[in-house]
């Protein structure tokens, strides 16, 4: 097949290789070629002093001051910009294919909430559990706060739909975080979290192995040491998705101020090198109007080594396909590391 490059003279190669060689962009060259009249390309195109002065500009006086046919001329360049303006969209979809395989996956930078204001046990005792006025702002903060860079909320359980174990919401989406808020509490030495009307006792079955990877329980004792948490969570997450757990030893303060950890929490969360864990941690001690609440990070693995490198994971590592924690294994024992 003819090049259209063959119809043209020495000079007008010459030219037209020499505008390659500066790389112009096809609209650049399209301009050039709508042109009535002969015209310099250093009049158009957006080229450095240096070398507009030592590298081409010799050359195009030299060859513009010969006779040069410039509608011979112009339909070259009309060409040259068609190819320039191919290898500039094969350039692009290469350039969005590598960004697509770099980015990360949009369902691990999803964040699913839980939260109870209001209750109504039937047990008597649990008839008089007090509302929670501000247990929403702790997930809603943090919710938004994530969709304010670049994540998305997937699921939302509330007050009277907050029924069931809030986890099973989760069935069928995706979501790299799940945040609970409401009553927390130690019962017969497990922990339970209190639903609209009746407690959660969290237990593997709650969960899937592509479920979420950090846990965060906005409830008291959430990991108390006495009873030791590890005889609960050890059992409760084993083989599930889970690799963090993030919640408060003891009582937590919810009132409307301290509440803004969930707010802290996700602009930590965003911060480069910040671990999740350091990120909660840093998160509840800097909200806590009385002090009195203790956070506490736990990674968990199925080897001690893989439980305290969850402590260093990050938000960028959990939103990446390529280091974010595998589930942990159904068949082995779970090991917990915490931080406080």
């Amino acid at each position: 097949m003819a090049d259209w490059r063959d119809d043209l003279t020495k000079d007008e190669k010459d030219f037209v290789k020499a505008l390659e060689t500066m790389a112009p962009t096809s609209v650049e060259v399209m301009t050039l070629a709508l042109l009535p009249d002969l015209q310099n390309p250093l009049d158009y195109l957006d080229l450095e002093p240096y070398q507009r002065r030592f590298v081409f500009e010799r050359l195009f006086n030299r060859l513009l001051a010969r006779d040069t046919r410039w509608a011979n001329l112009r339909k070259a360049l009309a060409r040259l910009a068609l190819d320039i303006a191919a290898n500039e969209s094969a350039n692009e979809s290469l350039a969005k294919e590598a960004r697509e395989e770099t980015a990360p996956l949009e369902v691990f930078e999803s964040i699913a909430i839980g939260y109870c204001t209001k209750f109504k046990h039937k047990r008597f005792l649990d008839r008089f559990l007090p509302p929670l006025d501000c247990a929403h702002r702790g997930p809603v903060l943090c919710a938004s706060r994530l969709i304010e860079d670049r994540g998305s909320l997937v699921a939302t359980s509330t007050d009277e739909w907050l029924k069931v174990p809030p986890i099973r919401a989760l069935r069928g989406k995706s979501a790299s975080i799940f945040y609970l808020s409401t009553h927390g509490r130690i019962a017969k030495n497990q922990y339970q979290a209190a639903l609209y009307d009746s407690y959660w006792q969290p237990s593997s079955s709650d969960f899937s192995v592509d479920g979420p990877k950090v846990l965060v329980l906005d409830t008291c004792h959430g990991a108390n040491r006495t009873p030791p948490y590890q005889n609960f969570w050890s059992a409760a997450l084993q083989g599930t998705s889970v690799r963090l757990l993030l919640a408060c030893e003891g009582p937590i303060v919810m009132d409307r101020l301290s509440t803004k950890r969930g707010y802290a929490f996700a602009d930590n969360l965003l911060q480069p090198q910040t671990s999740i864990a350091d990120a909660w941690l840093r998160a509840v001690r800097s909200t806590s109007t009385t002090g009195m609440s203790r956070p506490i990070a736990i990674g968990l693995g199925n080897s001690a080594p893989a439980a305290k490198a969850m402590l260093e994971l990050t938000f960028s590592q959990l939103c990446s396909e390529t280091t974010r924690p595998a589930s942990l294994s159904p068949s082995s024992a779970v090991h917990l590391v915490d931080r406080h």
